[in-house]
């Protein structure tokens, strides 16, 4: 290959990455403990924002907001039943229907909250539902299970490759992406100190995270003038976190909103236009 050729075809690399960076698309999982305000802090982010609602009532104190259209929480996921569970398939059948769609280029942000429920309700799926693939299960049609919650080996194989393949699809949307999910407190083996995990399973702990720019841990301390939350940035020996986008921009803890940490990164703050709420 010449030397033009060559100056060419890293000049056409380096346009690609330009417009990738031109979008500011964000993409972050949201960890913290029950009840610290990973849910609220969608308030904070680029509107409308959409909820995909594992959480039973996770999403009832944002009634305000969806009334006003500035939220929008599908909050069909959220009911389960154990003999015959539908909320993933359903999930995925909307999801699918939705990005062909392309509504999700008319999101600002798009949620699924929360890992830990949308993950069991695709476990659910996998062990009572095996003759019935979904889309993107259909290529592990092998794996068997049997009662909720006992999967066997290839099973796990086969929730964590769903898991993996629908977050990059997910992170890939037209719109801004957050994942929540909750930690969990373990003993490290070497140190003995308590480490604060992401709750799943062992190959997930680190499979998920890698996808994902923004990891920001949800804190809420008690203090005499009420709960104070912060949103953590970067690691300590607790928690695991860190930041792309706000390198040597961002403070180890950071006010939790979404737009004060864009704007810090230089980052747009426009939202889309809000959607239309019929009842």
């Amino acid at each position: 290959m010449s030397e033009t050729n060559i100056k060419a075809e890293l000049e056409r690399i380096r346009s690609i990455s330009l417009e990738d960076l031109r979008q500011g698309k964000f993409n972050a999982l949201i960890l913290g403990f029950q009840g610290t305000g990973k849910t609220h802090l969608l308030k904070t982010c680029r509107l409308p924002v959409l909820i995909h609602s594992f959480d039973p009532g996770g999403t009832k104190h944002l009634r305000k907001e969806m009334l006003e259209g500035k939220i929008v929480a599908d909050t069909r996921f959220e009911k389960e039943d154990m003999n015959d569970p539908t909320a993933y398939s359903l999930w995925e059948d909307e999801f699918f229907r939705l990005r062909s769609m392309n509504a999700f280029a008319e999101v600002g942000t798009y949620c699924i909250d929360s890992f830990t429920t949308w993950f069991d309700a695709l476990k659910d799926q996998i062990c009572r539902r095996k003759g019935l693939p979904t889309k993107l299960a259909a290529q592990y049609r092998g794996a068997t299970g049997r009662a909720v919650g006992l999967l066997e080996q290839q099973d796990w194989q086969v929730a964590g490759n769903i898991v993996k393949d629908m977050t990059k699809l997910c992170a890939d949307l037209p719109c801004d992406f957050i994942l929540t999910g909750h930690t969990l407190l373990e003993k490290e083996e070497v140190s003995g100190r308590m480490i604060a995990f992401f709750n799943a399973i062992p190959s997930l702990r680190i499979n998920v995270p890698i996808l994902f720019d923004e990891i920001y841990i949800m804190e809420a301390e008690e203090t005499t003038a009420g709960i104070r939350r912060s949103l953590l940035t970067a690691p300590t020996g607790r928690y695991i976190a860190r930041t792309r986008i706000g390198s040597e921009k961002f403070e180890l803890h950071e006010e939790p909103n979404i737009k004060h940490l864009l704007k810090k990164a230089g980052m747009g703050l426009d939202d889309k236009p809000l959607l239309s709420v019929k009842r």
